[in-house]
């Protein structure tokens, strides 16, 4: 075909219109499928969302966040355009605003959604078409009120997965949750609270899984669980109720809804829900994998809905269900890794009708801890026969009559506490063999330990204290290692220590106070080593020792006490016979208040003591013949208030005391009756102090001649009535040239005071006063010689000591000085002999190479 010219003209314009609209077409949808506002915006007038589209031509994808927030906004109409939020969007005290209508375009939330305090929302129409959150979805919960009359989530029909957490609070008159039909992820925790109204969760039936933890408290009204029909993995913890500040739901009835439910990542708790009767719905758990904790639920009888629950990883906590009778529906359950509590120490978290431990047949191991406190009514531990090992502590406080139920057990791993208990013997431990810690008796009604015959070691102390109706120790008769302290106190019938026969070591201390029936200590006949210290009688005075006790007849083989020997108020006690084998003593000594005490019979055998000797107020001792053999003390040696002690015949053998050597004391009062030092003649120095205070019997200081000097630290010699005689060697050399304090008075004449005792000693003539003024020695310190003037005078000899006394050198200067070069480094003493008169002076060598 042939076309005039006209005709192809209108041709051409007709194709250029068609391109000319195809372009703006295309334009017109770029334009709408703009993104814009990455900063975000906040629209807090009505002005603002109307003119929106004017303001922002095109934007319908909005980058930032959107914040709708103000009093006047009552619809949202204006923003009809908007597509997708890239980060959060928040509608947030908004008081007129009724419905989300205007949002009914909008299908993606980047960030998180909250609504909250909007008192005149009524539902969420107007977000039919988001399907996905990707961050958090909050409604309600907000500072003031929530939403306080929203009445449904209809409008969120089409929400599929939320990315975050899920949380619905304090929306008053809330219902239901029908709206969420097509929710079926979320990626956090869902958290339902103090949503007054709401009466069952029907809308959830989609929801499947949940990525953290699911929580439901405080819903006043909340019946049942109805609508979770479908969920069958929880990540995190099942929180039902909370236990603090009436956190429960307390008309909750039924948890059935849960049956689908086959995973727990985290813990299951079911707190302060005071009308549930039953845990039906939890039948599909095989295992949790955090906490088991049943609290505060009234009404629950038994725990039958865990019925194939076979592992808790955690801990498994029942208190304060006060309906609760028996355990039954934990059947299967084999092991729990972490601990088992039910009660605790102050007696409030208690079990008031739990009459025992039916449910638990299965039970092997508890990984950690056992705890049974203030659950009166349970009389034994029957239910509980399968149970092998306690790998933590087990602790029993008050009720119990028996403890049938436990005869499989093998071995606790930590501590095993009995206290305040009903029972009278601890039979049904008879598999018991070790026990990783200490095991403590106390309070309890028992009147022998039988139960215990195949218990072989306790890692810790063995604590058997307060039970006033024990008479024997039998049951113990295969003990033969504890790793700590034995502790017998407060025991006021027990008679008889036989049942120790096998324990030939004791790791920490053996402690046996206030057992006022116990005459001896039999029954530790195989006992020859002991870690710690030995404590007979009572170390705070309360209960006035053992009462009873004549003798120490049964500790006859201790060889070894690595502590110290404390032997007080035990006013029967008249020797210590039963220490014959004991040749020497790491710690200290100290015989208190025994009034029956006249002789130390027992201890001969010791030659050395690392620490100090006290002996005190011991009424009827008389002497010590038998330290005869004791050479060194290395502490202290006081001696005070024995009221008839005469002398310190016994202790000839002593030639050094490490620390004070107090004969009488100004706190506790000196010997009355002690009228000589003469059995301290060996002894040649001490560390400390040397005090003689109130010994109004005694005549002379003969008997300490013999002590260093230099070894003094302060001398005291004071209210020694009849003393006249202080002239000895030892102090006159010490008041020559003092180390520390001089404190000599109230003593009889010839000793009343420091001039006196110094006149008697000859100190302070002209003459050797000129004498000492004279000497010379140089240079102090020294290395290989040292040299030694006395001006006019000659030096007819010098001696150098050691600071026991030991002579060591004797010149006579013939070289003008004193070779020193083959002593060692340390402190000497100097002796010079000028016109017969000795004087002494310190001398250090000292390598100064």
């Amino acid at each position: 075909m042939v076309y005039s010219y006209q005709q192809k003209m209108i041709v051409s314009k007709k194709h250029l219109v068609f391109v000319c609209l195809l372009l703006l077409m295309l334009s017109a949808q770029l334009s709408v499928a703009q993104s814009c506002l990455p900063q975000g915006i906040v629209f807090t007038t009505q002005q603002q969302i109307d003119s929106f589209q004017e303001d922002y031509p095109a934007c319908t994808e909005i980058e930032g966040w959107v914040a709708i927030n103000g009093n006047e906004i009552n619809n949202l109409y204006g923003l009809s355009v908007i597509t997708s939020i890239g980060h959060n969007l928040g509608i947030v005290e908004t008081e007129a605003l009724s419905n989300l209508s205007g949002l009914e375009n909008l299908q993606y939330i980047g960030g998180n959604l909250v609504i909250t305090d909007n008192p005149a929302l009524l539902s969420l129409a107007g977000l039919s078409a988001v399907e996905m959150i990707g961050g958090d979805c909050i409604i309600g919960g907000g500072w003031e009120y929530g939403n306080a009359n929203l009445a449904s989530l209809d409008g969120l029909e089409n929400l599929v997965s939320i990315g975050g957490d899920f949380e619905i609070e304090e929306n008053p008159v809330l219902s239901f949750f029908n709206g969420l039909n097509s929710l079926i992820s979320i990626g956090g925790y869902f958290n339902i609270r103090d949503n007054e109204n709401l009466q069952s969760l029907i809308g959830l039936e989609n929801l499947v899984s949940i990525g953290g933890y699911l929580g439901i408290s405080k819903n006043e009204n909340l019946i049942n669980f109805e609508g979770l029909n479908n969920l069958t993995n929880i990540e995190g913890n099942l929180k039902i109720g909370f236990y603090f500040n009436h956190g429960g739901n307390p008309n909750l009835k039924s948890i059935e809804a849960l049956s689908g439910l086959t995973h727990i990542e985290g813990s299951l708790l079911i707190h302060s829900n005071t009308k549930l009767d039953s845990l039906t719905g939890l039948e599909n758990l095989t295992s949790v994998n955090g906490n088991v904790e049943i609290l505060n639920n009234d009404a629950l009888t038994n725990l039958n809905g865990f019925n194939n629950l076979e592992y808790i990883s955690g801990n498994l906590i029942v208190e304060m269900n006060d309906s609760l009778i028996d355990l039954q529906g934990l059947n299967k359950l084999k092991l729990i890794d972490g601990s088992f509590k039910m009660g605790d120490y102050a007696g409030f978290a208690v079990n008031q009708s739990l009459t025992g431990f039916l449910g638990l047949e299965s039970l092997d191991t508890i990984g950690d801890s056992f705890t049974i406190h203030g659950n009166n009514s349970i009389e034994d531990f029957s239910g509980l026969d399968a149970l092998r090992f306690i790998g933590g502590s087990m602790t029993v406080v008050t009720g119990f009559d028996s403890l049938a139920g436990l005869n499989s057990l093998e071995t606790i791993g930590d501590d095993l506490f009995i206290m305040y208990t009903r029972l009278k013997n601890l039979e049904g431990l008879d598999a018991l063999s070790s026990i990783g810690d200490s095991m403590h008796i106390i309070n309890n009604d028992v009147t022998s330990l039988e139960g215990l015959n195949e218990l072989e070691s306790i890692g810790g102390n063995l604590n058997i204290r307060d039970n006033s109706q024990l008479v024997t120790i039998s049951g113990f008769e295969n003990l033969s290692i504890i790793g700590g302290g034995l502790y017998l106190e407060n025991n006021k019938n027990l008679n008889s220590l036989d049942g120790f026969d096998r324990i030939n070591s004791i790791a920490g201390d053996l402690s046996i106070t206030f057992s006022p029936a116990l005459p001896n200590i039999s029954g530790f006949d195989a006992l020859n080593s002991l870690g710690g210290s030995l404590l007979i009688g009572d170390y705070y005075a309360f209960n006035n020792g053992n009462i009873s006790l004549v003798d120490l007849t049964g500790l006859e083989n201790l060889t070894s006490i690595g502590g110290d020997i404390d032997i007080q108020y035990n006013p029967a006690l008249a020797n210590l016979s039963g220490l014959n084998s004991l040749h020497s003593l790491s710690g200290n000594l100290f015989i208190y208040k025994n009034h029956a005490l006249s002789f130390l019979s027992g201890i001969e055998s010791i030659s050395s003591i690392g620490g100090g000797i006290g002996i005190f107020d011991n009424d009827a001792l008389q002497n010590m013949p038998q330290l005869e053999n004791l050479k060194d003390i290395g502490g202290n040696l006081r001696i005070c208030n024995n009221e008839i002690l005469e002398d310190l015949s016994g202790l000839d053998s002593v030639n050094s005391i490490g620390g004070d050597l107090l004969i009488g004391n100004k706190y506790w009062d000196g010997n009355p009756s002690l009228f000589s030092l003469e059995g301290l003649a060996n002894l040649k120095t001490i560390g400390g102090v040397l005090e003689i205070y109130h010994n109004i019997a005694l005549l002379s200081l003969a008997g300490i001649d013999n002590i260093n000097p230099l070894s003094i630290t302060d001398l005291i010699i004071q209210h020694n009535h009849s003393l006249s005689q202080c002239e000895v060697a030892s102090v006159c050399a010490y008041l020559l040239d003092p180390q520390g304090d001089e404190t000599i008075l109230s003593n009889a004449p010839g000793c009343i005071d420091v001039e006196e005792v110094k006149t008697a000693c000859g100190i302070g003539s002209v003459n050797e006063s000129y004498l000492n003024s004279q000497l010379a020695i140089y240079p102090n310190p020294a290395s290989r010689q040292v040299y030694i003037s006395a001006g006019d005078f000659e030096i007819s000899s010098v001696y150098i000591y050691s600071i026991t006394g030991q002579r060591l050198l004797v010149d006579e200067l013939s070289k003008g000085y004193f070779d020193i070069s083959a002593l060692h480094e340390g402190i000497y003493i100097l002796e010079t002999e000028i016109e017969n008169i000795c004087l002494r002076r310190k001398l250090v060598i000292y390598n100064f190479n």
